[in-house]
């Protein structure tokens, strides 16, 4: 009999072993803990909250008072919510980070957009008091407005454009500059790190008018002034430099521009208008996008033989006929 209790004891002994030593150290195992200073890399383009999106087994916090990971933004990442980046969070953007509402950048958060990085926030983007750390080497673009707290800083060699108003509390600063912007058009608040040219730019405007992108601009006045590059994008990371215009050199008064561009991509167009100086400095003045849609491209018309001799056959689309 004691040896039958013995035995008995000696099982149970065993099982509460595997209970509290063995089979929980397996189960935590298998799970991956995000903790303080853990590293979210993208690994393609995707949506932030879908794990496929990210190298490791979930994805990194947007809105949490713990969020202290490091965040590489790699591909093009949306997120369909509002990001609280917090103190103790590095985020580095190399490729595409799309923003569906608002962006908060709170003191000791440190954000990176590199020479080829793009952050797009269609919301408001709110730099909080005394943080310093928001470097923009590629593109900041806002689909609203923005506020820099006392003692704020966003630097950099890049660009910020701005759909609304750029407003700094105290000793605020946007690229080194405290003047706020109220403007009277969408897109006339922009910041970049090269020095402002004498140039009193009015507005840019796109439309489409058959199969042409309308682009229209002006100035107020201008001095030195050389000519004007425009670039068109469809992902706001590669611009191709598609037309130069010459500027008005030196004028006191208003000078309107116009050009067309009758190859749009179908599709999303982005146009981005630079200035040149005489002496090569560039500023970039305004971006505008536009919609291409597939029902505005012209029907391809084919004409054959080629040469002919006394029928010449036109086809475009269902008609096929001769002249």
């Amino acid at each position: 009999m004691t040896g039958i209790i013995s035995k008995a004891k000696f099982n149970f002994n065993i099982w509460l072993f595997l209970l509290v030593f063995i089979i929980p150290a397996q189960l935590f195992a298998s799970i991956e803990i995000k903790g303080p200073g853990q590293s979210f890399n993208s690994v393609s383009d995707g949506i932030w909250k879908d794990a496929s999106s990210w190298d490791l087994t979930d994805f990194p916090d947007y809105n949490t008072t713990d969020n202290k990971a490091e965040i590489y933004i790699q591909h093009k990442i949306t997120l369909n919510d509002d990001l609280d980046v917090k103190g103790g969070t590095y985020i580095e953007i190399s490729d595409t980070l799309v923003i569906n509402g608002n962006v908060n950048f709170d003191n000791g958060s440190q954000v990176q957009i590199t020479g080829d990085g793009v952050l797009i926030v269609n919301g408001i983007v709110d730099n909080e008091i005394n943080s310093t750390l928001i470097k923009v080497d590629g593109n900041l673009i806002i689909y609203g407005d923005y506020y820099g707290g006392n003692g704020s800083t966003l630097s950099g060699t890049g660009a910020m454009l701005v759909s609304g108003s750029v407003t700094t509390d105290g000793s605020g600063s946007v690229f080194g500059s405290t003047v706020d912007c109220v403007p009277a058009d969408a897109w006339d608040c922009k910041s970049s790190s090269g020095a402002p040219l004498p140039v009193d730019f009015l507005y840019l405007d796109a439309s489409v008018k058959g199969g042409a992108v309308s682009l229209n601009w002006a100035t107020a006045s201008e001095i030195n002034n050389d000519h004007f590059i425009i670039e068109r994008s469809t992902d706001l990371k590669v611009f191709d430099e598609i037309a130069i215009i010459d500027g008005k050199g030196n004028s006191s008064t208003g000078n309107e521009y116009s050009w067309e561009d009758i190859s749009p991509a179908p599709g999303i167009n982005y146009y981005r208008l630079t200035q040149v100086d005489y002496d090569g400095t560039t500023t970039m003045l305004s971006m505008v996008q536009v919609t291409y849609a597939i029902d505005e491209i012209p029907e391809k018309i084919e004409c054959f033989p080629n040469p002919f001799v006394s029928d010449l056959y036109v086809h475009s689309g269902s008609f096929t006929g001769n002249v």
